[in-house]
């Protein structure tokens, strides 16, 4: 409630909203209009002003320096934990560079163990052959007596039977295992000197029929020396079949430069071969010396897995 008094007015000081700086204003003012000196009055406006401000400056930056604080502490652990990492890092670094020349070491060593593993694996097969295509059921109960005869005589040898340690058919019955066609043959020769003449022979009869199935020998080796092969043969075709080219023939040779020239016998005209420098495999293709061939352009990988020959034969370009 304003009180008249001669042309100024009072305020009851009770009030809430009367705070301390309209108290001083309100003095302010009330020693101004008795003195006149309305510049003290000014002054007073401004300091009272000035205190307001700063005080609602503090009060707006308490709430922002209080998040400030907390992050730049946050910040501060985070770069403690930083440097505990970057320090654990260069410890695991130098236990790595200490350790790796002993690990390169030791898988060395294990390469070489494995190496000589597979080797003594093959050399454990050496012995051995695959017979592949033979119907089920087609060596009876006896399967060694009967590949001693069977063998010889089917091949054309000049024996009339090859003495076998063993003979058996490779993986569970068909019914089993649920695949289509016979299972392989496998079979011990008691004599390596024996396996060398069936193959030769093998290869000198060709394709071989019997019960309309195509019957095939080969050597038998370890699994991973089937999976190398298998592989590069892959290689090869996928390398064929994106260049469009036909597969006239493909032989795993395992002769080097050298040795592939004693295929030059009397009847071979032209000779074409890729070999590999460890005798992994090799390719050759031999051509009749009667075979009217004439050849326009040849290509071999250099790492003996394939040669192609382009010619022309009977008027028409064929790829070998």
């Amino acid at each position: 409630m304003c009180v008249q008094t001669k042309t100024f007015c009072t305020y009851n000081n009770n009030k809430p909203w009367f705070t301390p700086q309209l108290r001083m204003l309100h003095q302010a003012k009330e020693e101004a209009y008795t003195s006149g000196d309305w510049v003290l009055f000014k002054q007073l406006i401004v300091n009272c002003v000035t205190a307001n401000i700063e005080k609602m400056l503090d009060s707006k930056l308490a709430n922002i320096i209080k998040p400030v604080s907390e992050f730049s502490g946050k910040l501060d652990s985070l770069i403690q934990r930083m440097g505990t990492a970057e320090q654990r890092i260069s410890d695991l670094e130098d236990t790595s560079a200490a350790t790796a020349p002993r690990v390169k070491a030791l898988e060395g060593e294990l390469q070489k163990a494995l190496d000589r593993l597979e080797n003594f694996e093959n050399q454990s097969r050496r012995q051995n052959l695959r017979i592949v295509g033979l119907n089920e059921g087609s060596e009876g109960r006896t399967p060694v007596e009967f590949f001693e005869k069977w063998i010889p005589d089917v091949l054309g040898m000049q024996t009339d039977r090859i003495k076998l340690d063993r003979a058996h058919r490779t993986g569970p019955p068909t019914r089993l295992s649920g695949k289509e066609g016979p299972r392989a043959v496998l079979v011990r020769l008691h004599d390596y000197t024996n396996k060398q003449k069936i193959l030769q022979a093998a290869r000198n009869r060709g394709t071989l029929s019997i019960d309309g199935s195509n019957v095939s020998f080969y050597q038998d080796f370890s699994v991973e020396v089937v999976r190398r092969r298998k592989e590069s043969r892959k290689a090869v075709l996928n390398s064929l079949k994106k260049d469009k080219i036909q597969i006239a023939f493909l032989q795993e040779t395992h002769l080097n430069d050298e040795e592939h020239k004693k295929y030059r016998r009397e009847w071979v005209g032209q000779i074409f071969f890729s070999s590999h420098s460890t005798n992994k495999r090799g390719v050759v293709i031999l051509l009749h010396k009667n075979l009217p061939f004439t050849v326009t352009a040849s290509f071999k990988d250099t790492e003996g897995r394939f040669v192609l020959v382009k010619g022309i034969l009977h008027g028409e370009v064929i790829v070998l």
